[in-house]
C-alpha cells in the first residue's frame, strides 16, 4: 500500500491547502500550479521511507531474497520498473531522482553483491559512479549552445529550407486514404444507439 500512496499526493495537497486556509488565512495558500515547500518535503521523506521498506522487503529475516523462481522478486521488479521507467520518472520527478531511485539502486546492488550491514561497499560504488558522471558532465561532455531567444523560420535560413522541403511530404501523407482494413473495421462499428459510425461521425 505504501508504494501506491504516491498517487495520493494530489489529495494531500488539497487537504493541506484547506487546513492552511482555515488556520492562517487564504492568502497563505499555494495557488493552482504553485510549488508547496511542505509537500515537496513530504515527498522526499516519503521516498526515504520507501527505500527503507525496499531494504526490509529484500533483507528482513525470513525473506526469500531475490530469485527467478518466486513471486517476491517478480512483484518488486515489476512494481519498481513501472514506477521509475514509465515517463522517465526516475529522471523527471524530483523526489524520485534525488532520493528514491538512487536509494533503490543502492539497496539492490548491496543485496546482490555484498549484504553489508550498513551498505558500505554499495555506497562506495554509487559515489564513485556519481563522481564519474559529474566529471564527465563538467570536463568531457559537449554541451549544445542555447540561443538567447527563439529564432523562427523567418530568421533561420536552414530551418526555413527544411520546412519548405518537408511540408509537402507531410501534407501528402495526411491526405492519403485510410487502409482498406481500417476502413472495413470502421464500417462494421456502431454507436451505443445502434447508428453506424460513418453516419454518426461523417
Amino acid at each position: 500500500g505504501w508504494l501506491w500512496a504516491i498517487h495520493a499526493f494530489g489529495l494531500f495537497a488539497k487537504v493541506q491547502s484547506k487546513l492552511v486556509a482555515l488556520t492562517i488565512g487564504k492568502e497563505y495558500c499555494a495557488s493552482e500550479g504553485q510549488r508547496s515547500v511542505v509537500l515537496d518535503g513530504a515527498k522526499h521523506v516519503y521516498s526515504l521511507v520507501t527505500v527503507r521498506l525496499i531494504y526490509d522487503y529484500l533483507n528482513a529475516p525470513g525473506q526469500p531474497s531475490l530469485g527467478v523462481r518466486h513471486y517476491q522478486t517478480w512483484a518488486v521488479c515489476v512494481m519498481l520498473t513501472g514506477r521509475y521507467l514509465v515517463n522517465d520518472n526516475w529522471r523527471n520527478v524530483d523526489f524520485l531522482r534525488r532520493v528514491e531511485a538512487p536509494g533503490a539502486a543502492l539497496v539492490f546492488v548491496d543485496h546482490l553483491l555484498f549484504r553489508d550491514p550498513h551498505l558500505d561497499r554499495a555506497c562506495a560504488i554509487l559515489l564513485t559512479a556519481l563522481a564519474g558522471l559529474i566529471t564527465h558532465a563538467v570536463f568531457l561532455a559537449q554541451h549544445r549552445p542555447k540561443p538567447a531567444r527563439y529564432h523562427g523560420p523567418a530568421e533561420h535560413e536552414e530551418l526555413r529550407d527544411f520546412l519548405d522541403e518537408a511540408t509537402p511530404r507531410v501534407l501528402e501523407r495526411e491526405q492519403e486514404p485510410p487502409s482498406s482494413r481500417v476502413a472495413a473495421w470502421f464500417a462494421t462499428q456502431k454507436t451505443a444507439r445502434g447508428e453506424a459510425f460513418a453516419t454518426a461521425y461523417p
